[in-house]
């Protein structure tokens, strides 16, 4: 090694050792070491510090897209009433009456736009009321009665069915589960008549009930509960069960 004076005649060479461990070294000469600075430097200790960090390199994972599920969508029943007979329909409702209890082979549904009768083979014999069901076919007329003839009914969970209280003797309210109270005006073997005050309404007893009218007796004040029919153009309530008929 040499220093600035190397190429001046008469200077000697530059004679020395140097040492180095990572960023420091050490050298030792017989003469200047750095001529940068004043004065002969013949040891000299240099640091060369090189400060580094270690980033870790974050790691990139792309999540799978996790697809949202899609609501599955089904008709009113609202929609049967509408749309022309012999339309294709796929609905949700509650039993409100179960199958063969007011005719054979059909049952009774309700959602939050109306009540229908369903019939059909495929409806399961152990569905009870309160039982919540997809049902898929096609409607019809069956002597003044909307139903939906049933190809498919799928239970699919549970849930409390609404009681209308019937404002009026209307086909509006068709098939719904309604409720009436009032005074016993006349009675017959499987029927009686109640007059609410605003409107008369017949209540009929189907055989398969089994709801037994011994202790209704004319002049009583009634509450009653059931499935709006219409039989010969007459509205009628069909009771379900005994507690359907409450003396009040």
């Amino acid at each position: 090694k040499h220093n600035s004076g190397w190429a001046n005649e008469g200077v000697a060479p530059l004679y020395g050792m140097k040492f180095s461990y990572k960023d420091l070294s050490l050298s030792v000469a017989n003469g200047d070491l750095d001529s940068n600075i004043m004065g002969d430097q013949k040891i000299l200790l240099e640091w060369n510090y090189f400060h580094s960090l270690d980033f870790e390199l974050p790691t990139f994972t792309y999540a799978k897209k996790i697809p949202t599920p899609k609501t599955e969508a089904f008709d009113k029943i609202s929609d049967v009433y509408a749309l022309p007979l012999g339309s294709r329909f796929k609905i949700r409702g509650i039993v409100i009456s179960p199958k063969d209890l007011l005719g054979k082979g059909s049952m009774y549904i309700q959602d939050a736009t109306g009540g229908i009768m369903v019939y059909g083979s495929a409806i399961p014999a152990d569905l009870q009321v309160g039982d919540v069901v997809v049902v898929q076919g096609a409607s019809k007329v069956w002597y003044g009665i909307t139903e939906i003839v049933a190809d498919s009914v799928e239970k699919a969970g549970s849930a409390q069915p609404r009681i209308i209280p019937l404002p009026s003797p209307s086909r509006e309210y068709l098939s719904n589960l309604v409720m009436v109270v009032g005074s016993v005006v006349s009675k017959g073997e499987y029927d009686f008549i109640v007059d609410t005050g605003g409107y008369r309404i017949k209540v009929y007893i189907k055989k398969g009930t089994n709801i037994d009218l011994s202790r209704i007796v004319v002049g009583a004040k009634v509450r009653v509960t059931g499935i709006l029919s219409i039989y010969e153009g007459e509205l009628e309530i069909l009771p379900r069960r005994q507690s359907d008929i409450v003396s009040i």
